[in-house]
């Protein structure tokens, strides 16, 4: 999990001399009372000696001490403004050595973190890649439980709208089986409940228009009438249409038979007087003009 910055490494001419604008130096204070001092203070109070590396009197100057205090405070003021990019180098064995090293590894980490939160924020919300996840591997602590709550925030956007992706998909596909089935709550809940009273109105519709053809096509039981109730829009123009077909086709076919019948019997005085067209219109000239002759 890599940070995707370039990093900057302080050494000691890259720390900015004492101004008003930078860091102030920082210079030796009384020593506490039980501490004995000759006029500089003494390694275990000013730094913890790790090994003998023959600068004893470097590491207990109080320059060295400044210096190395300046540079920890300049990377410090570049974390408090965003700036996970610098790095603070190892001079010598000492207790600087372990704060440089617990920074330049804390800085690491969370340069990574920001790494994978703009990742994840392009590849899932730009992109729409609602798979994809951000990686926790080289966080810890409180960074390993951030990533994992915008892993679960992006788990709590995408599995949603991969279902409603998927029942969608579905309805294209003409199966109106299948619903929006997890469990969601807020706008989640209400889109889930859309989603699926559509899919109950398409069934309703669909049935029914299924049961008219049927009895009018099929059974050929005139006077059919498709019911869906509580319907309005573009369902309800398509309900009140399979009903007008069903009327026209039903009061044409009843005024044919009555013709056809009071002929049969021969009555001759009968003619078709609907309106129609096409076809039918054809059919009723010629029965009409069989009568007539």
């Amino acid at each position: 999990m890599a940070s995707g910055k370039n990093t900057r490494t302080i050494s000691p001419v890259d720390v900015p001399s004492a101004t008003p604008e930078t860091t102030p130096e920082l210079t030796p204070t009384a020593a506490p009372n039980g501490v004995k001092t000759n006029g500089e203070r003494t390694s275990n109070h000013l730094t913890r000696r790790r090994g003998n590396n023959g600068s004893t009197s470097r590491t207990q100057s109080p320059d060295y001490i400044n210096e190395q205090l300046n540079r920890v405070l300049y990377a410090l003021d570049a974390f408090k403004k965003g700036d996970v990019s610098v790095r603070l180098t190892k001079q010598d064995d000492d207790i600087f050595a372990e704060i440089a090293e617990a920074y330049n590894s804390m800085v690491e980490m969370i340069g990574g973190v920001g790494g994978e939160v703009s990742r994840i924020s392009k590849v899932a919300g730009v992109e729409g890649n609602l798979k994809a996840r951000a990686s926790a591997e080289n966080a810890a602590g409180f960074w390993r439980d951030m990533i994992n709550n915008i892993n679960g925030l992006v788990d709590s956007i995408a599995v949603p709208v991969l279902e409603v992706g998927k029942v969608l998909k579905n309805i294209s596909k003409g199966n109106l089986d299948e619903t929006f089935q997890i469990p969601v709550s807020g706008d989640f809940k209400v889109m889930a409940e859309t989603i699926n009273k559509t899919i109950d109105n398409l069934n309703l519709f669909a049935g029914e228009v299924t049961r008219v053809a049927q009895e009018v096509g099929t059974e050929g039981k005139l006077g059919g009438q498709a019911s869906v109730p509580n319907v309005g829009g573009v369902w309800k123009q398509l309900t009140d249409n399979v009903n007008t077909m069903a009327s026209n086709l039903t009061s044409q076919m009843r005024d044919i038979a009555n013709v056809g019948t009071a002929v049969a019997r021969g009555d001759l005085s009968q003619k078709i007087t609907v309106d129609v067209k096409g076809e039918l219109l054809q059919l009723k000239q010629n029965l009409n003009q069989m009568v007539d002759s």
